[in-house]
């Protein structure tokens, strides 16, 4: 299009808090091959905070969930005024195919799911990924018809200073100084299935604490309140449950502050990487094929490769075992070997 001032695109992406981050670095491939064109974003409103520091958005359309399809059909009118050129759909539910659907854009473009061979891979442990592609470059790969193409620069993860500000301000009040080593622990996640056992954070923070002389924060939000507590209690004074006192961007600022982030699969650790944080992620349902594993060379993944993996698509479906074999046997050495390992390794090759 000639006229790239009449150009305008929408991006749908309602939630979740790492699917959301994920999208940075297609969102700033779209303004470098537009730098004068209005790019909007669909998202929930309890995760448009992270979208307000990204200086490559025009605007945020957040939509209360809550308060049912009147609020969706409200926005879809907003939407279908616009007339927008480009839709992308990088979620594919049916409130983004709502929404979508009638719209008026020129194009409308989507991202590849794999549904069938995620399915595959589920029930019948059938692996037909010949390639694993991340959710970040699938993203990408939705808008490959129009020339964008993986300049591999990361995630332009921005945090204003107002966060890190009160961020510093909480530090200070828990007697944390600036020279002090900061290890982040995200002991919750989306479905409890994803999470490690708050015995093996313990024992892995213990020994970090002995051998790092190092300062825990426990991050999450209100739901990882109870198991930020329990760890918390079982270490001592090097201990501080951030859990539920923070918004996400505080919980961003505060990731930002960490030399080191051990978290389950779940939106922390996308931050994390997108902070460029020697990060530790434990992984237990739900596999690489699937594209949610880091790709930054400061991570490292711990997992048991048992048969019965992948279980669900995203670790909701309950395990057929007593406990959630995948979770339960990895033990605290596993993790606090890689974890000290990746400290004491040099930062090369950063993405």
């Amino acid at each position: 299009m000639n006229n790239s001032d009449k150009l305008k695109i929408l991006i749908l992406r309602m939630s979740s808090i790492g699917d959301i981050v994920l999208a940075f670095p297609f969102i700033r491939l779209l303004r470098k091959k537009f730098p004068e064109v209005r790019i909007d974003f669909v998202v929930k409103k309890e995760y448009e905070e992270l979208l307000k520091s990204n200086r490559n958005i025009s605007n945020i359309y957040s939509f209360n969930s809550q308060k049912g399809f009147r609020e969706l059909k409200k926005l879809k009118r907003k939407i279908k005024q616009e007339r927008y050129t480009y839709i992308f759909d990088i979620h594919r539910n049916f409130r983004s195919y709502y929404l979508r659907k009638f719209s008026g854009a020129k194009k409308v473009f989507l991202y590849k799911k794999c549904r069938i061979r995620r399915w595959l891979l589920i029930r019948l442990k059938l692996n037909l990924f010949n390639k694993i592609t991340p959710v970040y470059k699938a993203y990408i790969n939705s808008a490959r018809k129009i020339g964008l193409v993986d300049d591999k620069l990361g995630f332009d993860f921005n945090i204003d200073n107002k966060y890190k500000e009160k961020i510093d301000e909480l530090l200070e009040n828990e007697d944390i100084n600036s020279g002090d080593f900061l290890i982040g622990v995200c002991p919750g996640s989306g479905y409890e299935n994803k999470c490690w056992t708050v015995e093996g954070f313990s024992k892995v923070c213990k020994f970090l604490i002995s051998k790092l002389n190092a300062e825990v924060l426990l991050i999450g939000d209100e739901e990882d309140f109870n198991k930020g507590e329990m760890v918390s209690s079982s270490i001592g004074d090097k201990a501080h449950n951030f859990c539920g006192r923070l918004s996400i961007m505080e919980s961003a600022a505060l990731i930002s502050r960490c030399q080191l982030v051990i978290v389950n699969d779940a939106g922390p650790m996308h931050i994390a990487e997108a902070l460029n944080k020697k990060l530790v992620g434990i992984f237990g349902p739900t596999v690489e094929e699937f594209g949610y594993f880091p790709v930054n060379t400061n991570a490292v993944i711990v997992q048991k490769m048992l048969f019965c993996r992948p279980c669900s698509n995203n670790g909701w479906k309950k395990c057929y075992r007593i406990e959630t074999e995948c979770m339960k046997s990895i033990s605290s050495e596993d993790v606090a070997n890689v974890s000290v390992n990746l400290v004491c390794r040099e930062d090369k090759n950063k993405v």
